[in-house]
Formats: structure tokens, C-alpha cells, sequence
């Protein structure tokens, strides 16, 4: 037996006498609906007996922390945010914009940009970041592009963005430009752009 083993998933760990358990998000119980029913049921089943075996409990963001508090009713005195790290050999503020301009000009990136990045979901709430974008001065707009890249999940989700780009007269200053293969995904790894 170990004396102590830290687990970065949600497998409950039986062989240690205590245990240091990282959960990432609490999605699959905020959003059930967006997974198989399963799945959903199991993997919720497997968080909440890690969490309360655990003798302390790591979020990557207070959001994290604050949704393992309350939905999981574990106390707050075990649960711990300790914030990710950037690896600085993969994002540097010396990029080579010139290579990676090609790049980005093929989907549609032709100045700095603002990055969000992630399956298009409706928890993402990307309605509410363009609603923030449209709300910048005019100069940084017209300076910037905002980029929302992803694979579309519902085609709903992309309907209503679209509309809301539309709606906020951003066609200009918006660039959806889908799925990011890996090559495109190493050329934005330096979200200030070319």
C-alpha cells in the first residue's frame, strides 16, 4: 500500500491510505444531457465516490471549485484551486508570425486575434463573449479579430452565434473557422497573431 497517490482523473483509487484526486470540470454533471445517458450515470457514479475518498481534492479554477463543493456536498476545507500552467516552449509571445500567417490567412485570420477554443457547445457560452467583443471600443474591433474555434456540436449552437455575430453587426471582426487541424492549432499557439 501507498501512502499517498495522486489521481489526475476521477478513478477511485482503493490501494492508498490517502489519496489526492484532481477534478478538471464538473461538466458531465452541469451537462448530462450532452452525453450518453451511460456514460453520464457512470462517470458521475466514479466522481462522487473519488471525491469523498479523497483526503483532498485539486480544481484548476475556482469555478471547478465552487461546483465540487455543491454538487458533490463535500466540504470546502478539502478542496484546493491550484491553477494550470502555460508550457513556455509551446506558447511564447516571440512567435514567428510571418510562418504562421499562411496559416491563419487560410481560415479567414488576417490580424492579432482573440482566441477562445473548444467543442461548440451552448455551455461555452460564446453568445455572451461576442456580446463582450461587441462592447469594445471601436479601435480595438477594428484593430482585432475575434476567433471562436471548434467543431460544431449542435447545429443550433452555430444558428444562434451566427445570428448574434449578425445581430451585433461583427461579420467583419468575427472568424468561425471550424474544426483546427493540428498544424493550424501549432500556428495558433500565439494567440496575439500575425
Amino acid at each position: 500500500r501507498y501512502d499517498l497517490v495522486h489521481e489526475p482523473g476521477y478513478e477511485p483509487l482503493p490501494f492508498a491510505r490517502r489519496s489526492v484526486v484532481t477534478l478538471h470540470d464538473m461538466i458531465l454533471f452541469r451537462h448530462p444531457q450532452d452525453y450518453p445517458a451511460r456514460f453520464a450515470a457512470r462517470y458521475q457514479r466514479r466522481v462522487r465516490e473519488s471525491a469523498r475518498n479523497a483526503s483532498q481534492i485539486i480544481a484548476d479554477s475556482e469555478n471547478t471549485r465552487r461546483d465540487i463543493i455543491d454538487l458533490l456536498d463535500i466540504s470546502p476545507e478539502k478542496v484546493h484551486t491550484i491553477h494550470l500552467g502555460v508550457d513556455q516552449k509551446i506558447f511564447t509571445a516571440n512567435a514567428n508570425h510571418a510562418a504562421d500567417a499562411p496559416i491563419l490567412a487560410a481560415v479567414g485570420i488576417t490580424k492579432p486575434f482573440l482566441l477562445s477554443i473548444g467543442d461548440l457547445y451552448a455551455r461555452k457560452n460564446n453568445i455572451s463573449l461576442i456580446r463582450a467583443w461587441a462592447r469594445l471600443p471601436r479601435s480595438i474591433q477594428a484593430s482585432h479579430q475575434l476567433v471562436i474555434a471548434g467543431a460544431p456540436k449542435e447545429d443550433a449552437v452555430i444558428d444562434e452565434i451566427t445570428r448574434e455575430i449578425a445581430a451585433t453587426e461583427l461579420a467583419e471582426m468575427v472568424c468561425l473557422p471550424g474544426y483546427v487541424d493540428a498544424a493550424t492549432r501549432q500556428a495558433r499557439r500565439h494567440a496575439r497573431g500575425p
